[in-house]
This record gives structure tokens, C-alpha cells and sequence, in this order.
């Protein structure tokens, strides 16, 4: 047999190996259809697309580096970059390094990737049946000049860690805290396993056996790892996806060992290797960071992965600005420098001080009072407050304070405890504790900081006697106090006018709650999660959310209505909406508040609950009513109300809650949403909440 004969061959049993999939089935990127030029195969119960079939419709390009023997895939217009390399499982997508199912492939000269876990890796969703394929990108604002950060060297080694020896020490800490590893590590195909549960849980997370493996917990994050199988199921917030590991978990002597570096990032944690101290060094990654403006209060939050710290924080040696150093983390953001549109902040600018240590540097137009740090679960949060720097007396009676920024002072007068009292939101009280006044009808000033979450200065003035009163006039900076006593009237007459006023009002009463109500000509957008080819979570029996929740959002949008509220609906019927879009038709219609219907669920059916998430400060209050009233009305396990970065929370300008009564996941409450006199009481439980809130606001 000849050369060609034989080459011949094993091209044919090549090509056996890897079957096309169905040519008819239809591909949308965007929502626009495309034409492969490769069509889609199949190899090992995995499929996979050409990937450069569709650099065209992703604007984007690959490039192929000869020295190190990879690819290169440039999203601009997304903001990404990815480091592919051919028959492996790993690649790096804007310098994190991510695990595939299935092995990259390079046949007949085209790469082909796996779908749709590539693509989800990239950020964006994908909706697969047997003869479709919808793509759709992550949507990205903002200028596309600044190529992000990524580390095109990573894959060209095995693994990121040295090879370890068995006779030195090894540690693995984040912060302060550290554990050795030194006796309790492996390596098994070139992967490197070591026991750092005793680690996770020095680190308060909950662990947990299950039949099948373990499961790791650590508030809103939940991990299930299985035994003899690469893929664990990942649960953030109200969010679950499955993930891949670099290979399974191993179970030796009722120890678990799990392969560090993709567990790692299965965590959501960055790594650096110190090879003084031969320590794996675990950093928290900082990925976004919002600047939330509200009435006079603005706050720069550094959005991480886990809760941050901080050291160093000083004023600029030469610029009208502070620094903050953010030790044990990694900046991973797609904008490190960004203009800020307001009155006396001009921008914020990040560097990665060191391996460890992330640096923002916040510069001002003019000399600004310093922030107010605080620590939240996000990350970091820089309060930027008016600083009230004086109060004087120009005349007898007629005071001007004074702020560094705006202000929104609150009058309250006290007549019968002869006192005056001046309540400033989002201020710093550097005034001193008591002043004296000219006017005869004050007998002292004292001012405090009267609350610290969120700041509030308190300013109150001891009257001589009842009948003095005062008002404000708000000009920029400045606030004018005046004082004056108010004019007696005979006995006879104050009585009659008192008794006129006081029939008048309770008439005006009476009609006010007859006719009226707190929701008439409120514009609500009430907005059904999910929908069309997205289902959300997925109870026994298959039961979808998506329908539950557009059932209960209809049984609330009459509710509303019937009280004269404006109700928009963000989908009335089963289809595909994007987060973007609800997001878009609240702000575009200029709502006065936006409630997003959710059914919860968990890896474990025992969990159950209502569970209320907003984002803004100012979605707060809106969140507790709500909240408050579903516990009483349900009688549901309080899982209380929690801030999270949910898309439709931060990107709608009125306030915002998002909802979650239940969990579709356990037998019990499934069993009570099937039931659509439950539904209803869900409904009515969230009208209450909404009319209480405006009732009381």
C-alpha cells in the first residue's frame, strides 16, 4: 500500500471522528442571522464552532502568535481579549484563566471552540436548542481606545505555580489569614491538588457533604464540587451556573482534594506566587467602579469580588486629591481612569501599586473635604460629604452656615420644648459643640454629628421662649437662618381661628382619604423576570419561573392600577426581553420607582425564604416595605434584605428592588406557588409593601 493510500486513510478516519452537526440549523449572533463557511461538528458529545465564521458579525479579529504557539482573540468593541491555544482545556480571557469541558480544536485549519461554555466564559449569553444557536454579547458603554489588560503568557506554561517540592514548606493565605498546606498536597497529570478546605473554612466559609460530593458556602456564594467529575455548579446571589475545573475533586482517607488553581478561580479570587515565603497568595479582584450620585450624598464604590480593606489613605503630595492604597487585590477593570461630572470631583485614576496592592488616586477641581471610607460586602465605598465649616450671627437673629458642598438643611420647630431644630443629610459636623448667639431669644447653639450611617449634622437652638420662630433660604453653599417672634393675638379671636382651622382641616381630611390614595398617578414599572428563551430556574418537574412570575406580576399590575397608579409592564406575554432593555423603558418613561419579580432558588432543596436585594441607597427604604410586608404576610423564613449589583438595580435612576418570595427549589414552597390563591397573596403582599412605602414616605 502506498504513502497516499495511507494518508488517505486516516484523513477518512479523521474526518469520522468529528461529525457535522445538522447544516439547517440556524445561527444568530445579535439576533442577526449568519452563514457559517465551516458548518458546526461534533467530537466526544461536545460541539463546535469555527470561530473565525463569526469574527465578522463580533467585529473582532485572531491572531495567531508563531513564538508562543497560541491565538489571540480581539472583541474590541466588547472589550476583550482572550489567549486561546489548540488542544487544551484552559484559556485566558482578559487575564483570568477560565476551564473548558472540551479541549480547544484545530481541524483543517480552522480553530474550533466549544459551545456554549467559550462563549459564556466571554461574558455572553447563549440560547441553544437541537436547530438553533443564539448568541448575544455582553453590552459594553464607553470608549473602545483602551485595550484591557490580559497576561498573553499565562497558557504557555502547564500550570502559573513552580513546581512545588515535597520537602519545603507551602502556605496559602488572603489577609491575615494562612494555613500549610505542606503535607496535604499532590500532583496527578501535572495538576497541582492539594486539602485547602480547613483554608476556606479559617475563612468562614460552610462546609458541607453531600452524596455526590461537598458543597462550600460563604453568604451570597455557594459552590457544589462532585467526586470523579470536572464540573461544579456555581450559585451567586440568584444566579447558577456550572463551571469546569482543571480536573475532578479526589477523595483520599476522608480528605478532599481539590485542584488549586481552578478552584481558585471557581472562587473568584486572583492569585500571586511569593516565592520568599513560598505562600499562594489569594487577592480579591476589583472589577467595576460606580460613582452613585443621590440628592447631595456621592459615593465611589470599588465593586470587588470579596470584601476589601484598606491602608494609606492620604492626601495627594501635590494635587487636590487623596490616595488609597487596597491591599491583597488585583485591578481587573476595564476603565482605570474616568472623568466624574460633578461640581467639585474631576476624576478618579487606578494603578496596580504592586503584585498585591491596587492604588485609586481621586483628584478634585478644588480642595475637597476627605471621604468617608467605609467597608461593605461589595468592596469599598468613598463618601464624598459637605463639610459644614462655620455658622455666624450678622445680626441679631439672621444666621448664614456655611458648607464646603450643597446642602439640604430640615427645619423642625419645637415650640412647647422651646427649641429649634436644624437637621443637615450628608454632612460633616466640624463646627464646634456650642456657640452663643446675640439674638435674646436664643439662650444657646449646640450642634452635633447626629448619625454617621449616613452622615447627619444636627444643629439645635435653645429658645427663651415658645412663640420664637425662624425659616431658611437655601443659596448654593450657604444656608440663611432667620429668627423672629411671632405676633400675640387676643385670646377670643385665637380661639375662634383655631377652631375654623381645625374644621377646616378635618374636612379637607376626610376628602383626601376618601378620593385619593398615595399610589394615584405613581408611574410603576412592574417588570416579570426572565421570559421567552430564558426560563430562570428550573424546579421539579420542570417547572419554569418565567411563567410564575408573569403570573404574579399580572395579578399585581391590577392591583396598582385599581388604586390609580400608572403600571408599565415590561413584558405581558412569554418572549425574550435583555436586562438592558427593562432597564431602558424604567428610565425612558421616567417611573417613579421599579419592581423586578423573581423566584428564588438554591443547590440545596432544605433552603427557603423571601429575600429582597436593592443596590442605591435610595432603594433601600423601598426594599424594607416590601420586605416587611411579605414576612408578615407569608409567614416565610426572613432572609432579609441584601445590596447586590443586579443590573436593573444599578442601571434604573428611581428606586429599585428586586424580589425573590420564594424558592421554586423547595418541595414545600413549590407546592404553595402552584396555587394561584398563593400567587395572589403574593401579589397583594407586594401591593401593600409599594402602598405603604408611598403612604409613608
Amino acid at each position: 500500500m502506498s504513502w497516499k493510500c495511507i494518508l488517505l486513510l486516516s484523513f477518512s478516519a479523521l474526518l469520522l471522528l468529528f461529525k457535522p452537526v445538522n447544516a439547517s440549523i440556524s445561527i444568530k449572533i445579535n439576533n442577526k442571522p449568519i452563514t457559517l463557511n465551516t458548518p458546526i461538528i461534533s467530537h466526544k458529545g461536545a460541539q463546535y464552532l469555527p470561530i473565525r465564521d463569526v469574527l465578522y458579525a463580533l467585529k473582532g479579529d485572531l491572531i495567531k502568535s508563531r513564538k508562543h504557539h497560541h491565538y489571540i482573540l480581539k472583541l474590541p468593541k466588547y472589550r476583550l481579549e482572550a489567549t486561546l491555544k489548540p488542544r487544551r482545556n484552559d484559556l485566558s480571557v482578559n487575564g483570568l484563566r477560565h476551564y473548558l469541558p472540551s479541549p480547544i480544536l484545530f481541524l483543517e485549519g480552522r480553530l474550533h471552540v466549544p459551545v456554549p461554555s467559550f462563549f459564556n466564559y466571554l461574558g455572553f449569553k447563549v440560547f441553544s436548542t437541537p436547530s438553533k444557536l443564539s448568541i448575544i454579547p455582553k453590552a459594553y458603554k464607553g470608549s473602545t481606545s483602551t485595550a484591557p489588560k490580559t497576561s498573553r503568557e499565562m497558557l504557555n506554561k502547564a500550570e502559573t505555580l513552580p513546581l512545588m517540592e515535597k520537602d519545603r514548606l507551602l502556605y496559602i493565605a488572603y489577609g491575615k489569614t494562612r494555613s500549610s498546606i505542606s503535607s496535604n498536597f499532590f500532583y496527578q497529570k501535572n495538576i497541582l491538588f492539594a486539602n485547602i478546605i480547613p483554608f476556606f473554612q479559617a475563612m468562614n466559609y460552610a462546609f458541607e457533604t453531600t452524596e455526590t460530593g461537598f458543597l462550600l458556602t460563604k453568604k451570597h456564594h455557594t459552590i457544589q464540587f462532585f467526586i470523579n467529575k470536572n464540573s461544579a455548579k456555581s450559585q451567586f446571589i440568584n444566579h447558577q451556573t456550572t463551571i469546569f475545573l482543571s480536573a475532578s475533586p479526589i477523595k483520599k482517607k476522608n480528605r478532599y482534594y481539590l485542584p488549586i488553581e481552578s478552584t481558585i478561580n471557581a472562587f473568584f479570587y486572583a492569585m500571586e506566587w511569593n516565592p520568599r515565603t513560598r505562600t499562594i497568595q489569594l487577592l480579591s479582584i476589583i472589577n467595576d467602579i460606580d460613582f452613585i450620585t443621590e440628592n447631595d450624598r456621592n459615593i465611589l464604590q470599588i465593586n470587588a469580588t470579596h470584601p476589601l480593606t484598606f491602608k494609606n489613605f492620604n492626601r495627594h503630595p501635590w494635587s487636590t486629591g487623596y490616595l488609597l492604597d487596597i491591599p491583597n487585590s488585583k485591578l481587573m477593570l476595564d476603565v482605570t481612569s474616568k472623568k466624574l461630572s460633578h461640581p467639585i470631583l474631576q476624576k478618579y485614576t487606578t494603578r496596580q501599586l504592586s503584585p498585591t496592592t491596587t492604588q485609586i488616586k481621586v483628584i478634585g477641581k478644588t480642595n475637597y473635604t476627605r471621604p468617608i471610607v467605609k467597608r461593605n460586602d461589595l468592596g469599598l465605598e468613598l463618601n464624598f460629604i459637605t463639610a459644614l465649616s462655620g455658622l455666624s450671627e450678622k445680626s441679631a437673629g439672621s444666621f448664614t452656615l456655611i458648607g464646603s458642598g450643597p446642602l439640604s438643611p430640615k427645619l423642625t420647630i419645637l415650640s412647647k420644648q422651646k427649641k429649634i431644630v436644624i437637621d443637615i443629610p450628608y454632612t460633616l459636623n466640624q463646627l464646634p459643640s456650642k456657640l452663643s448667639a446675640r439674638y435674646p431669644g436664643i439662650s444657646q447653639i449646640r450642634t452635633s454629628q447626629f448619625k454617621t450611617d449616613p452622615y447627619q449634622s444636627r444643629i439645635v437652638f435653645d429658645l427663651q421662649k415658645s412663640t420664637t420662630t425662624a425659616s431658611l433660604e437655601k443659596k448654593g453653599d450657604t444656608v440663611k437662618i432667620q429668627f423672629k417672634e411671632k405676633k400675640k393675638t387676643p385670646p377670643l379671636a385665637q380661639k375662634r381661628k383655631h377652631t375654623h382651622k381645625q374644621r377646616h382641616s378635618q374636612t379637607i381630611k376626610k376628602s383626601h382619604y376618601a378620593r385619593s390614595s398615595p399610589l394615584k398617578g405613581k408611574v410603576i414599572i412592574v417588570d416579570a423576570g426572565h421570559g421567552g428563551k430564558d426560563p430562570g430556574a428550573i424546579g421539579l418537574n420542570k417547572y419554569q419561573e418565567k411563567f410564575f412570575t408573569l403570573d404574579i406580576a399580572k395579578r399585581l399590575q391590577k392591583r396598582l392600577a385599581k388604586q390609580g397608579a400608572v403600571v408599565i409592564m415590561t413584558r405581558q406575554k412569554d418572549h425574550y426581553i435583555s436586562l438592558k432593555s427593562r432597564a431602558y423603558r424604567a428610565n425612558k418613561n421616567k417611573a417613579s420607582i421599579f419592581v423586578s419579580i423573581h423566584i428564588n432558588s438554591f443547590l440545596k432543596s432544605s433552603v427557603h425564604g423571601t429575600e429582597t436585594f436593592y443596590y442605591k441607597y435610595k432603594d433601600r427604604k423601598l426594599a424594607q416595605h416590601i420586605q416587611k410586608q411579605l414576612i408578615k404576610d407569608l409567614k416565610h423564613k426572613d432572609l432579609k434584605t441584601k445590596r447586590a449589583r443586579l443590573y436593573v438595580l444599578r442601571h434604573t435612576t428611581m428606586p429599585s428592588v428586586l424580589i425573590e418570595p420564594l424558592f421554586i427549589t423547595n418541595p414545600r414552597e413549590r407546592k404553595r406557588v402552584l396555587l394561584p390563591k398563593y400567587r395572589q397573596k403574593i401579589a397583594n403582599s407586594i401591593y401593600q409593601g409599594i402602598y405603604n412605602y408611598f403612604r409613608y414616605q
